[in-house]
């Protein structure tokens, strides 16, 4: 089991370099530092360990669509991050809007997520920008991923 959460740290911390410089496009005007990554990376496996001793079956990893909601948002602030997430905290504990957030419809939710999976796919293929378009194994890449994604599913149904 530790040889597992071995391998998922490291695919985690892959995907966490790649968050932290997609998101030092859109923030700043250079890609991070050595050092910055290093303690981000850092950060994470000292919130792993925690969530460990803890009990949570999941770590702490960066969430690629954060990147996503940067994009959206034009907000690439800490405080109006901080301060969101203190004012969630503080918004959870509130017995009303937890009652009102139960009452939405699962098609409402169901419409909510479709139209954000949608910006998702629409901002990751934007970021195609960046890379090597005219590269044939770049384009086969995104095509084979894209053609799975869509056709396995309906196989095994």
């Amino acid at each position: 089991m530790g040889l597992v959460m071995c391998v998922v740290s490291v695919i985690a911390s892959v995907d966490s370099v790649g968050s932290y410089h997609a998101s030092s496009l859109f923030v700043a005007t250079r890609p991070p530092t050595s050092g910055v990554v290093s303690r981000g990376i850092g950060v994470e496996g000292v919130s792993t360990v925690l969530a460990g001793l803890w009990g949570t079956g999941v770590g702490s990893a960066t969430i690629t669509e954060n990147v996503h909601t940067i994009v959206v948002t034009k907000m690439g602030s800490r405080r109006a991050v901080g301060f969101s997430a203190i004012l969630l905290v503080l918004l959870s504990i509130v017995g009303k809007v937890d009652a009102f957030i139960a009452s939405i419809h699962d098609v409402m939710v169901a419409a909510l997520l479709c139209f954000m999976w949608a910006m998702l796919c629409a901002l990751g293929l934007s970021n195609l920008r960046y890379r090597a378009t005219g590269s044939s194994r770049n384009s086969i890449i995104v095509g084979l991923a894209l053609f799975l994604s869509l056709s396995v599913p309906s196989y095994f149904q």
